[in-house]
């Protein structure tokens, strides 16, 4: 005879609307930060990019954070969500976890497809560090000088871009 399927409990409609709020929020931020800082920057470098080489120093932070940093970061990012779960569901050979509140309705799962379920929650972090390996071996290999014949327009562009600032 077949059990009975075991839901793991929700959070209310006023947690979700907390939640949502929350998070709304911090993505909120982060939007407008990269508005207000990333994208000036941004335009002027697609802009220029006749001018600005990987050698160049603004455009080998570019290329490094846009290559290395963003997975890294994002890495980080996922770790911080990811693995104390990841670790509970290995620990306690259940998902979720007692304890741990759902946003919709989810079959509590148990022996394999938890344990499962837990080392890829626990190894999600590692893809991002891969991604970052890769873009490193990607901004090694991106060296290309620009022609003598256009550095002294680039230099008078990116003085004036330094002074608009």
């Amino acid at each position: 005879m077949n059990e009975p399927d075991v839901f793991a409990e929700r959070y209310t409609a006023s947690e979700r609307l907390r939640l949502l709020l929350l998070y709304g929020g911090l993505i909120a931020a982060f939007v407008v930060g990269i508005k207000v800082w990333v994208a000036p920057w941004l335009h002027f470098y697609f802009d220029h990019t006749d001018c600005l080489t990987p050698e160049s120093s603004s455009a080998a932070i570019f290329w490094a954070g846009f290559f290395v940093g963003i997975p890294i970061f994002g890495s980080l990012v996922v770790a911080v969500v990811t693995v104390r779960q990841g670790l509970a569901v290995l620990a306690e050979g259940r998902y979720p976890p007692s304890g741990r509140k759902a946003l919709w309705r989810t079959r509590v799962l148990y022996g394999p497809a938890a344990s499962i379920r837990g080392t890829l929650l626990v190894l999600a972090p590692y893809l991002f560090l891969l991604i970052a390996v890769a873009g490193a071996l990607q901004f090694s290999q991106e060296a290309i000088s620009p022609r003598s014949s256009q550095e002294a327009a680039c230099q008078q562009d990116r003085q004036a871009f330094f002074l608009m600032r």
